[in-house]
């Protein structure tokens, strides 16, 4: 995809809202990943308006992503796992403690 709709999807899943990421910083990470290898990127010619770079991942770019993914997943079940162990062992014993 190219950049716009790259920031459009980021956009969408709340990542450029709030100050998290200015549209400036994607390109510079799009820089720095072609850079490393995990995407590249090619410039599309427009009958009207103006060209625009698309942007592929790489195979190495695809690996690097799932790998990164299932880290995350990894770190949100410990993290879920944590808060229910804290709401089970804390927060009912300090409800209890409220009513008394």
């Amino acid at each position: 995809m190219h950049g716009y709709q790259l920031m459009d999807e980021l956009n969408k899943r709340g990542f450029l809202q709030q100050d998290r990421l200015e549209a400036g910083g994607v390109y510079t990470i799009l820089r720095r990943m072609e850079h490393r290898g995990l995407i590249t990127s090619v410039w599309e010619e427009q009958e009207s308006g103006p060209d625009r770079r698309i942007y592929t991942i790489t195979i190495e770019g695809a690996e690097i992503l799932k790998e990164g993914i299932e880290t995350m997943l990894s770190r949100k079940t410990l993290l879920d796992d944590l808060a229910t162990y804290h709401r089970d062992h804390f927060q009912s014993k300090q409800t209890e403690a409220n009513k008394k």
